[in-house]
């Protein structure tokens, strides 16, 4: 008998080691999850009154606080959300006491992809790989410690899940690589968003990535802030070609006397991709169409080519442009030597009377001339 007492007694207490597995709940009346607690796989569980978690809560489907619910982690408590919470309107979800919440985030690996690239460049594809790191703020950091790319964990060569604390940030890091120039300078960093769950966000800033200790990184990298309120994966959103290649806003030049006006009709500015080429031409006013023009790019002299159009489109071995072809850099245009018609004429007038002026001197002096001439040779005057 007592063997048998032995044996059931050691039996529920294997029973009560095992979690408590939630396939499907609906809780209407004050509950306390004191015991270690499993929300399965696809399960949905409804709060309608307080529920408070005292012990290891472990969320792999859905929990919807709806109103006048609510869910309380409270000292000796640890959710571990691997799937969703969803507060409705009038729930409340709270960490209290030295209660803990980690949501789940899974970071994307390092990953490649092959774009077509622009005729420019004399080749069809190029590949373009992004490098994801990640910082996990921790309690003591600086403000911006996530500014240190020392802080980070280097490049994840596969999909990665780190637990973070509820009400803390996680900085992600994307890094493109392997530009034309093998540096990735092309790239648009700053363009980049990431898909977080059902959101989208954009970059929280540009961190410049060189480093003593690291070989051939690009120049920049995107930092984004997640503050993370559910578990979810991160997807980099904007890895299509004309999200993430760079784009000069370029100012053209515009006085009384003329303006600068692209192929494509341009005037005021014009948004060049990089590796484009830059066409415009310069137009003079009414007034101004006497006047002889030079022109510079990026303190560059420039020759006009047909139909009075000046290029920007490589392969130049000036300084300031792309040597593999198209424009690599924001560029100035300068236009110098352009004088009104009036001024010209003005000019022209000064000039005709100077040359009277000096002609007039010239026959002076060579009366004097002939005059003192004749007295040397002792000729009569008279």
């Amino acid at each position: 008998m007592k063997k048998t007492i032995a044996v059931l007694l050691a039996c529920l207490m294997l029973l009560a080691s095992i979690p408590f597995t939630v396939s499907a709940a609906e809780i209407n009346v004050d509950t306390n999850y004191d015991q270690p607690t499993t929300n399965a796989t696809g399960a949905t569980l409804d709060i309608w009154a307080n529920v408070t978690v005292s012990s290891t809560f472990t969320n792999n489907g859905t929990i919807v606080i709806h109103n006048g619910g609510s869910l309380t982690v409270i000292n000796g408590g640890l959710l571990e959300n691997h799937g969703d919470i969803v507060v409705k309107t009038g729930g409340n979800l709270e960490v209290i006491g030295g209660g803990n919440l980690n949501n789940y985030v899974t970071i994307p690996g390092s990953f490649s992809r092959t774009y077509g690239w622009k005729e420019t460049w004399n080749r069809q594809e190029l590949t373009v790989q992004f490098d994801t790191y990640y910082y996990m703020y921790k309690q003591g950091d600086t403000d911006d410690a996530y500014a240190n790319i020392e802080n980070y964990v280097r490049p994840l060569t596969q999909d990665t899940t780190v637990a973070v604390p509820y009400g803390d940030e996680l900085f992600v890091m994307v890094v493109p690589r392997i530009g034309p120039k093998g540096d990735g300078e092309w790239v648009a960093a700053e363009r980049l968003q990431l898909n977080v769950g059902t959101s989208t966000i954009g970059v929280t800033t540009i961190l410049d990535t060189e480093s003593e200790n690291q070989v051939r990184l690009p120049e920049y990298g995107a930092v984004f802030t997640v503050i993370p309120t559910n578990a979810f994966t991160i997807e980099v959103k904007s890895t299509a070609y004309d999200d993430i290649v760079k784009i000069f806003d370029i100012a053209l030049p515009k006085t009384e006397a003329y303006y600068v006006i692209t192929d494509k009709n341009d005037v005021d500015n014009v948004k060049v991709e990089f590796g484009d080429t830059l066409s415009f031409r310069v137009v003079l006013e009414p007034e101004y169409d006497k006047s002889d023009i030079f022109v510079y790019v990026n303190s560059i002299y420039m020759e006009p080519q047909e139909f009075g159009y000046y290029r920007v489109a490589g392969p130049m071995e000036s300084e300031g442009f792309a040597t593999a072809g198209g424009v690599q850099d924001h560029l100035t245009i300068t236009v110098m030597g352009v004088a009104s018609n009036e001024s010209q004429e003005q000019m022209s007038s000064l000039v005709l009377m100077l040359q009277e002026i000096f002609s007039i001197i010239k026959e002076f002096f060579s009366y004097f001339t002939s005059l003192f001439t004749g007295f040397g040779s002792g000729e009569s005057l008279i």
